[in-house]
């Protein structure tokens, strides 16, 4: 049970803002459980721990059909997020690298756009923020394809922490990366991308 507990302790804030997490030490807590369940059945009536064993599966069971299986469930296909995903992988080639601004740590976007990403996130120190134009530059011989400018995100907001003196900053590196082509607009995504809109 400890073993479970540990990492809540040591990475809190991760845990709660993310509750997958907790499925990586899941086999601890199976194993608490039972040593637990072992032991009360040697102690207490069998009824009783076949009832609490019941409840538990039945809790687990209204918990998955209440917050998972609606998600399961639900079609995502004119999502703008995967819409737009689907727009940077058109607009780029497999090899290329994709910048996105305002999408926090996430990996999720370069996933779906299936390109390699470079995620810069609102609390980016002013000094990394005005390195970013060198990007290019970093890239160990790849393409920038595309910066992707996500504008509904709570990170883009400057109250979040985005030093204004980015937001000149994610411009003009879009702007470099797209050249004469106009920037794709995509539900709240903004993507400049090196090659000519073909979609």
């Amino acid at each position: 049970g400890v073993l479970f507990l540990i990492p809540f302790l040591m990475f809190t804030n991760l845990h709660i803002r993310h509750n997958y997490y907790q499925y990586a030490v899941a086999s601890w807590l199976l194993m608490a459980v039972a040593v637990v369940v072992t032991e009360a059945s040697q102690r207490f009536s069998q009824r009783l721990i076949a009832v609490l064993l019941i409840a538990s599966l039945c809790g687990g069971g209204v918990m998955y059909a209440r917050y998972y299986l609606p998600w399961q469930l639900a079609s995502f296909r004119n999502d703008a997020r995967l819409v737009a995903m689907q727009a940077v992988k058109a607009l780029t080639a497999p090899s290329d690298a994709v910048v996105f601004f305002g999408c926090d740590w996430s990996s999720e976007f370069p996933f779906h756009a299936k390109r390699r990403g470079i995620a810069v996130r609102a609390r980016t120190p002013s000094r990394m923020q005005a390195a970013i134009v060198q990007l290019p530059s970093l890239l160990a011989g790849r393409q920038l394809g595309a910066v992707v400018i996500f504008r509904n995100s709570p990170q883009f907001d400057r109250d979040a922490g985005w030093d204004p003196d980015c937001i000149p900053i994610m411009l003009t590196l879009g702007r470099e990366c797209a050249g004469d082509n106009a920037p794709v607009e995509v539900g709240p995504f903004v993507i400049f991308a090196a090659r000519s809109p073909s979609i």
